[in-house]
């Protein structure tokens, strides 16, 4: 979210406000959720493997 997208929302009456700051609460709580509980200090063999992020790819042969 930006600045301007909060000032924005500031801006709207008191029960729209509400609403828009619910629903970004839901979503941030859904990536906490996806994200689990792997802090960034954990070392990468540590992290599961369904979080990581896939690897490379090789376009060709090696050597």
């Amino acid at each position: 979210m930006t600045r301007y997208e909060a000032i924005a929302i500031l801006q709207l009456p008191t029960e729209q406000a509400i609403d828009a700051i619910l629903a970004l609460s839901e979503e941030a709580e859904k990536f906490d959720q996806l994200r689990g509980d792997v802090s960034p200090t954990c070392p990468s063999g540590m992290t599961p493997v369904y979080l990581k992020e896939t690897g490379k790819k090789r376009r060709k042969k090696p050597g």
